[in-house]
């Protein structure tokens, strides 16, 4: 269970909520270079633009989980992506399953339509430490 001391959300009314904070650039072969304190992403799967984000520490229970694209110069609303929760483990393997589909056409991101661009994400998680 997490043992790290994390500071309490401010106008939280439960006790013991942690939101972890991150950001992620996606390449060409759907790597990803990750900048977040308290997890890691996964590579982007070839097909079912299926990802795996790896808690560090384990939790009672997964609140929410809110991502972000930032837009680019080549940015078009036929680009628009849905993030889907597709599973979640945050008591015993620790992992977030996620998986990105065009809005639109309601079809799987493929490599090239997410590389370069950048997701910004944020996890709420209650503390199993308390």
């Amino acid at each position: 269970m997490a043992n790290r001391m994390s500071l309490p959300l401010k106008g939280s009314l439960t006790p013991g909520i942690t939101c972890l904070t991150g950001n992620w650039l996606f390449g060409g072969s759907g790597a990803v270079t990750v900048s977040a304190m308290g997890f890691s992403v996964g590579t982007l799967s070839a097909s079912g633009g299926l990802q795996t984000v790896t808690l560090e520490d384990k939790y009672n229970e997964l609140l929410g989980v809110e991502i972000t694209f930032v837009g680019d110069e080549d940015w078009s609303p036929f680009e628009s992506t849905i993030v889907e929760l597709t599973g979640e483990d945050v008591n015993g393997d620790r992992t977030i399953s996620l998986r990105y589909i065009k809005s639109r056409a309601g079809t799987v991101q493929s490599h090239s339509n997410t590389d370069g661009k950048k997701a910004l994400c944020m996890i709420w998680l209650k503390n199993s430490g308390l």
